[in-house]
């Protein structure tokens, strides 16, 4: 058992072990307040999936499994909370803290993304994020749900790695969790205080990316089904699908912005599905910009022998090599 004082109150940090749970006890004394908060974290280095029982034994906590969401890049995970039996009136589960670095995921969000667009769903009871929980003291996302004695309730969160930068997602690590009964508060001395627990988590991880191999602009004008988007920007004009499809089916007929216009539109699908965007990313900014220079939308009618239409052309070459994936390492002619 360790003993650590905090601005004069004594807490116990000990290691609880049973044949079922694994973790670290924590247990403020009524009144702690924030302060303390930064020495349960401290703590909280050695984890697991659970189940792990909260300060007192009241609720258990069980991260039950992180899995695949309904979408691409989307990451899901589930808890259990167990109220365990208890006759005393106040008791049941009100809220609880899934105590995530809210600070380290601010760091890592993409250009114009905001927290609430990597917390896209929560379910079993309405959730927020809490910075902090007045109750617990703990920032993070906050489950509301009540729990009664006997009673499990199963909670999920779902997570948008799309939502981060580039090579970053979501794995498991420790963090702090508290669950919060009718009659506890950490900030008042004639109060019980919440139930503190380590446990399992999201936490942010490196990920390699991966990239797929580009389809060819024939690809794309033959599977209208496997299109990531359903509009595309050439130039400074928006296409949708409909659109777009009948530029890839024209024939050019000596036309340059109908040559560049089809390989422009396939090299956009490709990166939309998450080919590697560098290769082709010069050529494809030109191409906009040559674009941009004409009013209304394609067809331009540039003649391939013009200064401009020699200048598509070339550009068409380019993203032509780039669609057939002789621009990308380990692929080539790609269908």
């Amino acid at each position: 058992m360790k003993k650590a004082t905090v601005g004069g109150v004594v807490c116990l940090i000990m290691l609880l072990v049973s044949n079922t749970s694994v973790g670290v006890e924590l247990c403020p004394e009524p009144g702690a307040g924030e302060g303390i908060i930064s020495i349960f974290e401290e703590a909280c280095v050695d984890c697991d999936r659970g189940p792990v029982d909260t300060c007192g034994q009241e609720f258990s906590l069980t991260l039950v499994d992180v899995a695949p969401g309904p979408a691409p890049k989307l990451i899901v995970f589930t808890y259990d909370v167990y109220k365990y039996p208890d006759a005393e009136e106040g008791t049941d589960l009100a809220h609880w803290v899934l105590g995530v670095d809210l600070a380290q995921f601010q760091q890592y969000l993409g250009d114009g993304m905001a927290l609430s667009d990597i917390f896209v769903d929560c379910a079993g009871a309405g959730c927020l994020i809490a910075i902090p929980d007045a109750r617990t003291q703990l920032d993070g996302v906050k489950f509301e749900g009540v729990v009664g004695d006997g009673e499990t309730q199963t909670f999920t969160l779902t997570l948008d790695e799309g939502a981060l930068i580039p090579g970053w997602g979501f794995g498991e690590g420790c963090m702090l969790a508290a669950t919060r009964a009718d009659n506890e508060d950490i900030r008042w001395a004639n109060r019980p205080a919440p139930g503190y627990v380590c446990i399992s988590g999201p936490v942010l991880v490196e990920k390699p990316i991966v990239y797929v191999c580009p389809k060819s602009m024939g690809y794309w004008k033959n599977h209208l089904s496997k299109w990531p988007v359903s509009s595309l920007t050439l130039g400074c004009q928006e296409y949708p699908q409909e659109e777009l499809l009948t530029i890839l089916k024209t024939p050019p007929r000596g036309d340059a912005s109908v040559i560049l216009a089809r390989q422009l539109a396939a090299a956009k699908l490709n990166i939309e599905r998450g080919s590697d965007p560098e290769p082709a990313s010069g050529a494809i900014e030109a191409a906009d910009e040559l674009f941009c220079e004409y009013s209304g939308k394609l067809p331009y009618r540039v003649r391939t022998y013009t200064y401009k239409g020699k200048q598509m052309l070339k550009l068409a070459r380019i993203l032509d090599m780039y669609n057939n994936g002789w621009l990308t390492d380990g692929c080539g002619d790609e269908d």
